[in-house]
């Protein structure tokens, strides 16, 4: 069986973990605070998670996304940061919907990005380490609703919840050269750049480095 390994740089960024772990049933509550944004709510009840920005909801993708996902994941023009090299079937992403999107059993989870009631992007949380307080993250927007702000917003709204919620001191993220949106887009709200991995990713026989950054939760 394939396992998808996800490390979107500017689009999403996900990791399947091999493993067949049920989705946590966490009784969840309710949660208001107060962030330079705006006001967010945490609305949270058994295996469902929505976050409430201004413009846009995150919504913890359910088995009702999986057809969108999978168009998302096996459309070429995001495989060079995705690091995909073969397209996923349904059943594939159906059973990481259901048994690995999980922050807590999986150490990963996929959020839905909506805005008038339409799927526009997905928004990720990969590699998560309780015991050291730290998360990755990454962002895809579909093309169609690129250019106008949502991937800040959506970034804007995790950072608190990532804090308040997972106890996290610390986001993570990478992002190819080339990628000038992103590289903007990170440092747009935060993120700083603490390195650069030389010639990291093989694109088509051209070699690309891939910039790493971090944000520190205060």
């Amino acid at each position: 069986e394939k396992k998808l390994k996800k490390s979107y740089q500017s689009p999403s960024s996900w990791r399947r973990i091999g493993s067949q772990v049920r989705v946590n049933r966490i009784r969840w509550i309710h949660r208001h605070l107060e962030n330079g944004a705006g006001q967010i709510c945490f609305q949270r009840n058994i295996c469902t998670l929505r976050i409430q920005g201004e413009h846009i909801i995150l919504r913890l993708a359910d088995s009702s996304d999986v057809q969108t996902i999978v168009e998302w994941e096996n459309d070429y023009e995001n495989w060079l940061v995705s690091g995909t090299t073969e397209p996923y079937s349904l059943e594939q992403i159906k059973n990481f919907i259901e048994n690995d999107n999980d922050i807590f059993a999986a150490n990963q989870c996929r959020f839905m990005l909506l805005a008038n009631d339409s799927r526009i992007g997905c928004i990720d949380l990969f590699d998560y380490e309780p015991k050291h307080g730290r998360v990755g993250v990454g962002v895809l927007v579909d093309r169609i609703y690129r250019g106008k702000g949502y991937a800040k917003e959506a970034l804007q709204l995790l950072v608190p919840f990532c804090k308040q919620e997972l106890k996290t001191r610390m986001l993570f993220a990478g992002v190819l050269s080339d990628n000038l949106t992103s590289l903007n887009l990170f440092k747009s709200v935060g993120f700083e750049e603490i390195g650069i991995r030389k010639n990291w990713v093989n694109h088509d026989g051209n070699h690309l480095d891939q910039h790493m950054f971090q944000l520190t939760i205060e």
